[in-house]
């Protein structure tokens, strides 16, 4: 969870915590689960997951898995991100290409239907979602966050809330919001990405990462 739904008043670094730092492609996602879906006996740091785009289906692996599952078929991702639930339901967000324009959409497991919904963000980008919290400890108070960008403003939504409630975390931010997860000290970190020289060079740098107070 977020405390006060705000980022904290002062700046404090961190590294990511495993797999959050692993270096991926917009169309794959990684992210620490339990031994299968829907599955917890091992805790929810038993194994690393991968959900990944093949051009036509996000599919979801891990060494568990004999072959890769298709989770669902959706033309057009060009990125996608990767958590699951405290019960090991998946959640995937991604954006995709309509006809030159870009929908955002979350796919989440409602426990109410038994079943997933899919909700829509217009103009919203760079979508990122995490399990605050994966230690058994936290279990009662651990928050599946969703977070995107939008207009230059960082927005979140919070799973005890059905994703209902939008909270703006800041305004004016600059770059792509690359990797959003819980850092080494305990504390959610975003990281935007910011071309500093003139295009071509290929040249990035990383904005200072900003975390929510606890």
């Amino acid at each position: 969870m977020i405390p006060q739904q705000r980022l904290s008043s002062e700046l404090v670094e961190g590294e990511f915590l495993f797999p959050d730092f692993i270096p991926s492609d917009p169309l794959e996602g990684f992210e620490l689960g339990g031994i299968a879906l829907q599955d917890t006996s091992l805790g929810l740091r038993h194994q690393v997951w991968r959900a990944f785009y093949d051009g036509s289906g996000v599919f979801l692996t891990a060494e568990s898995l004999e072959e890769p599952i298709l989770l669902f078929t959706e033309p057009g991702i060009v990125d996608l991100d990767l958590a699951f639930d405290q019960t090991m339901n998946w959640n995937i967000c991604y954006t995709k290409d309509v006809e030159g324009q870009m929908v955002s959409e979350f796919r989440w497991f409602d426990p109410t239907i038994q079943d997933y919904r899919i909700e829509e963000y217009p103009g919203a980008l760079n979508l990122k979602v995490t399990l605050d919290d994966k230690r058994s400890l936290a279990a009662t108070t651990s928050d599946v966050i969703l977070t995107y960008v939008r207009d230059d403003n960082l927005y979140f939504r919070a799973q005890r809330e059905r994703y209902l409630q939008e909270y703006l975390l800041a305004e004016g931010v600059q770059g792509t919001l690359r990797r959003f997860g819980m850092g080494l000290h305990n504390r959610l970190m975003w990281e935007f990405v910011t071309v500093v020289e003139p295009p071509g060079n290929g040249e990035e740098a990383i904005d200072p990462i900003e975390e929510p107070q606890e």
